[in-house]
């Protein structure tokens, strides 16, 4: 299993509009190619309020692999991206509006990569 942690800082104001695109539009669609949304926080200590700490659990090294077209910022996506990914044209508007959509509600975004360790108790 590797699991993502994504930090988002999002724009003062913006925490529901955020949340609310997350549910009910990046979620899904990322659950239809496979991984799951484990847990969102928000910063409580260390992080500061206006950041969201979201970890997503795969089932391993090439599906997150699979998986990073559907999340990275919309100047990456469109930069190094095939221009539709292979989608059908309407597919790939839902998504880039998805994607436009969310990036206009944050200032930044960070992502840390970890596997699961196997320990003994």
């Amino acid at each position: 299993m590797v699991s993502e942690e994504r930090k988002t800082i999002f724009k003062k104001g913006s925490e529901s509009k955020y949340l609310s695109v997350c549910k009910n539009q990046v979620w899904p669609s990322l659950k239809s190619h496979g991984p799951e949304v484990i847990c969102m926080m928000r910063g409580l200590i260390g992080l500061r309020p206006i950041t969201l700490a979201q970890i997503t659990s795969y089932n391993d090294i090439h599906s997150w692999d699979g998986g990073q077209g559907l999340c990275p910022s919309l100047r990456e996506q469109t930069r190094y991206a095939p221009e539709n990914m292979g989608a059908s044209k309407e597919l790939w508007d839902r998504e880039m509006s998805y994607r436009s959509r969310r990036v206009e509600l944050t200032k930044t975004t960070k992502v840390n990569l970890m596997a699961s360790l196997d320990i003994d108790h």
